[in-house]
Protein backbone atom coordinates (compact mmCIF):
# COMPACT_ATOMS: atom_id res chain seq x y z
CA UNK A 1 0.00 0.00 0.00
CA UNK A 2 1.24 3.34 -0.89
CA UNK A 3 1.67 6.01 1.60
CA UNK A 4 1.77 10.10 0.65
CA UNK A 5 4.24 12.23 2.91
CA UNK A 6 3.54 15.82 4.00
CA UNK A 7 5.77 17.20 1.50
CA UNK A 8 4.12 15.32 -1.25
CA UNK A 9 0.70 16.91 0.01
CA UNK A 10 1.93 20.29 0.17
CA UNK A 11 3.44 19.50 -3.62
CA UNK A 12 0.28 18.18 -4.36
CA UNK A 13 -1.90 21.38 -3.20
CA UNK A 14 0.57 23.68 -5.18
CA UNK A 15 -0.01 21.81 -7.98
CA UNK A 16 -3.83 21.93 -7.62
CA UNK A 17 -3.80 25.54 -6.87
CA UNK A 18 -1.47 26.29 -10.02
CA UNK A 19 -3.82 23.82 -12.26
CA UNK A 20 -6.86 26.24 -11.38
CA UNK A 21 -4.43 29.17 -11.51
CA UNK A 22 -3.09 28.00 -15.07
CA UNK A 23 -6.82 27.17 -16.11
CA UNK A 24 -8.06 30.51 -15.35
CA UNK A 25 -5.45 32.50 -16.90
CA UNK A 26 -5.36 30.98 -20.39
CA UNK A 27 -9.55 31.36 -20.57
CA UNK A 28 -9.22 34.65 -19.98
CA UNK A 29 -6.52 34.92 -22.16
CA UNK A 30 -9.10 32.98 -24.75
CA UNK A 31 -11.40 35.19 -24.14
CA UNK A 32 -9.44 38.77 -24.62
CA UNK A 33 -8.21 36.59 -28.38
CA UNK A 34 -11.00 35.22 -29.22
CA UNK A 35 -14.48 37.04 -27.66
CA UNK A 36 -16.98 35.60 -30.48
CA UNK A 37 -15.75 31.85 -29.33
CA UNK A 38 -16.44 32.23 -25.73
CA UNK A 39 -19.69 31.04 -24.05
CA UNK A 40 -20.59 33.22 -20.82
CA UNK A 41 -19.14 33.06 -17.65
CA UNK A 42 -21.06 30.18 -15.95
CA UNK A 43 -19.58 27.59 -18.75
CA UNK A 44 -16.49 28.63 -17.94
CA UNK A 45 -16.94 28.00 -14.14
CA UNK A 46 -18.25 24.72 -15.00
CA UNK A 47 -15.20 24.20 -17.34
CA UNK A 48 -12.80 24.82 -14.94
CA UNK A 49 -14.66 22.76 -11.98
CA UNK A 50 -14.24 19.79 -14.76
CA UNK A 51 -10.46 20.65 -15.05
CA UNK A 52 -10.11 20.49 -11.52
CA UNK A 53 -11.97 17.03 -10.81
CA UNK A 54 -9.97 15.46 -13.91
CA UNK A 55 -6.68 16.74 -12.54
CA UNK A 56 -7.51 15.60 -9.04
CA UNK A 57 -7.98 12.03 -10.29
CA UNK A 58 -5.01 12.40 -12.19
CA UNK A 59 -2.78 13.17 -9.23
CA UNK A 60 -3.94 10.36 -7.80
CA UNK A 61 -2.94 8.31 -10.28
CA UNK A 62 0.65 10.04 -9.97
CA UNK A 63 0.81 9.72 -6.81
CA UNK A 64 0.92 5.72 -7.31
CA UNK A 65 2.99 6.45 -10.03
CA UNK A 66 6.15 8.34 -7.34
CA UNK A 67 5.82 5.66 -5.37
CA UNK A 68 7.80 3.55 -8.43
CA UNK A 69 9.56 5.98 -9.97
CA UNK A 70 10.12 8.79 -7.97
CA UNK A 71 9.39 13.00 -7.13
CA UNK A 72 10.75 13.98 -10.45
CA UNK A 73 8.40 12.11 -12.71
CA UNK A 74 5.21 13.26 -10.67
CA UNK A 75 6.30 16.71 -11.28
CA UNK A 76 6.23 16.28 -15.16
CA UNK A 77 3.26 14.29 -15.30
CA UNK A 78 1.31 16.75 -12.88
CA UNK A 79 2.56 19.65 -15.18
CA UNK A 80 1.76 17.59 -18.62
CA UNK A 81 -1.64 16.57 -17.51
CA UNK A 82 -2.37 19.93 -16.50
CA UNK A 83 -1.59 21.51 -19.63
CA UNK A 84 -3.62 18.90 -21.08
CA UNK A 85 -6.54 19.51 -19.04
CA UNK A 86 -6.38 23.18 -20.57
CA UNK A 87 -6.34 22.50 -23.58
CA UNK A 88 -9.37 20.32 -23.37
CA UNK A 89 -11.10 23.13 -21.58
CA UNK A 90 -10.44 25.45 -24.52
CA UNK A 91 -11.48 22.63 -27.52
CA UNK A 92 -14.63 22.32 -25.25
CA UNK A 93 -15.67 26.05 -25.27
CA UNK A 94 -14.69 26.84 -28.91
CA UNK A 95 -16.55 23.65 -29.45
CA UNK A 96 -19.28 24.04 -27.82
CA UNK A 97 -19.35 27.59 -29.20
CA UNK A 98 -19.38 26.70 -32.52
CA UNK A 99 -22.10 24.52 -32.16
CA UNK A 100 -24.27 26.96 -30.75
CA UNK A 101 -23.63 29.68 -33.39
CA UNK A 102 -24.85 27.08 -35.99
CA UNK A 103 -28.04 25.99 -33.99
CA UNK A 104 -28.52 29.53 -33.88
CA UNK A 105 -28.02 30.52 -37.16
CA UNK A 106 -30.27 27.92 -38.31
CA UNK A 107 -33.04 29.17 -35.98
CA UNK A 108 -32.68 32.61 -37.09
CA UNK A 109 -32.48 31.73 -41.15
CA UNK A 110 -35.39 29.21 -40.17
CA UNK A 111 -37.64 31.87 -38.56
CA UNK A 112 -36.62 34.27 -40.99
CA UNK A 113 -38.16 32.18 -43.71
CA UNK A 114 -41.47 30.80 -42.21
CA UNK A 115 -42.35 34.92 -41.20
CA UNK A 116 -41.49 37.00 -43.92
CA UNK A 117 -43.48 35.10 -46.57
CA UNK A 118 -46.52 34.95 -44.28
CA UNK A 119 -45.89 38.77 -43.27
CA UNK A 120 -46.00 39.76 -46.85
CA UNK A 121 -49.05 37.35 -48.02
CA UNK A 122 -51.11 38.97 -44.62
CA UNK A 123 -50.42 42.58 -46.17
CA UNK A 124 -51.48 42.12 -49.42
CA UNK A 125 -54.33 39.94 -48.59
CA UNK A 126 -55.23 42.87 -46.54
CA UNK A 127 -54.98 45.35 -49.02
CA UNK A 128 -56.93 43.19 -51.69
CA UNK A 129 -59.88 42.50 -49.47
CA UNK A 130 -59.92 46.32 -48.32
CA UNK A 131 -59.62 47.26 -51.92
CA UNK A 132 -62.52 44.71 -53.05
CA UNK A 133 -64.52 46.23 -49.83
CA UNK A 134 -64.32 49.41 -50.82
CA UNK A 135 -65.40 49.30 -54.49
CA UNK A 136 -68.04 47.22 -53.14
CA UNK A 137 -68.98 50.07 -50.99
CA UNK A 138 -68.52 52.87 -53.59
CA UNK A 139 -70.97 50.92 -56.06
CA UNK A 140 -73.62 50.42 -53.61
CA UNK A 141 -73.43 53.75 -52.93
CA UNK A 142 -73.36 54.90 -56.43
CA UNK A 143 -75.89 52.28 -57.38
CA UNK A 144 -78.73 55.01 -57.93
CA UNK A 145 -76.49 56.83 -60.03
CA UNK A 146 -74.30 55.33 -62.28
CA UNK A 147 -74.97 51.80 -63.47
CA UNK A 148 -75.49 48.51 -61.89
CA UNK A 149 -73.21 46.22 -59.98
CA UNK A 150 -72.76 43.19 -61.50
CA UNK A 151 -74.21 39.53 -59.31
CA UNK A 152 -71.16 38.07 -60.77
CA UNK A 153 -68.76 40.88 -59.18
CA UNK A 154 -70.51 40.39 -55.88
CA UNK A 155 -70.59 36.91 -55.82
CA UNK A 156 -66.84 36.82 -55.71
CA UNK A 157 -66.23 39.45 -53.07
CA UNK A 158 -68.70 37.75 -51.09
CA UNK A 159 -66.68 34.30 -51.94
CA UNK A 160 -63.40 35.96 -50.72
CA UNK A 161 -64.89 37.57 -47.95
CA UNK A 162 -65.96 33.95 -46.65
CA UNK A 163 -62.40 32.98 -47.13
CA UNK A 164 -60.86 35.51 -45.91
CA UNK A 165 -62.92 34.66 -42.83
CA UNK A 166 -62.18 30.60 -42.60
CA UNK A 167 -58.42 32.28 -43.23
CA UNK A 168 -58.28 34.30 -40.48
CA UNK A 169 -60.38 31.59 -37.88
CA UNK A 170 -57.63 29.32 -38.99
CA UNK A 171 -54.58 31.63 -38.55
CA UNK A 172 -56.26 32.45 -34.98
CA UNK A 173 -56.19 29.01 -33.80
CA UNK A 174 -53.02 28.25 -35.09
CA UNK A 175 -51.40 31.50 -33.07
CA UNK A 176 -53.06 29.98 -29.92
CA UNK A 177 -56.18 32.18 -29.46
CA UNK A 178 -58.67 29.03 -28.64
CA UNK A 179 -61.00 31.39 -27.77
CA UNK A 180 -61.63 33.61 -30.47
CA UNK A 181 -64.93 33.64 -32.29
CA UNK A 182 -66.34 34.16 -35.54
CA UNK A 183 -68.06 37.27 -34.68
CA UNK A 184 -64.88 38.75 -33.03
CA UNK A 185 -63.19 38.02 -36.37
CA UNK A 186 -65.80 39.75 -38.15
CA UNK A 187 -65.59 42.64 -36.29
CA UNK A 188 -61.94 42.89 -36.24
CA UNK A 189 -61.94 42.70 -40.41
CA UNK A 190 -64.89 45.57 -40.27
CA UNK A 191 -62.41 47.97 -38.25
CA UNK A 192 -59.39 46.98 -40.62
CA UNK A 193 -61.69 47.54 -43.35
CA UNK A 194 -62.95 50.89 -41.86
CA UNK A 195 -59.52 52.05 -41.53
Amino acid sequence: MWQIAEKDIYILILGILFTVFIGFISIKLFQVNFPQLTCGPATETSNVCVAIILTLLLLVTMCIVEDIVGTWLHMFLHHLFSFFVILLVILGIWFRKKITNGLRENIFSTKKQSSSPSLKFSVTRKSLYGRQMSRRGSKQHNACTTKSTSPKWERRVKINYEMELKKAYVQAICLGYKDITEEIIKKAMRYMNDR
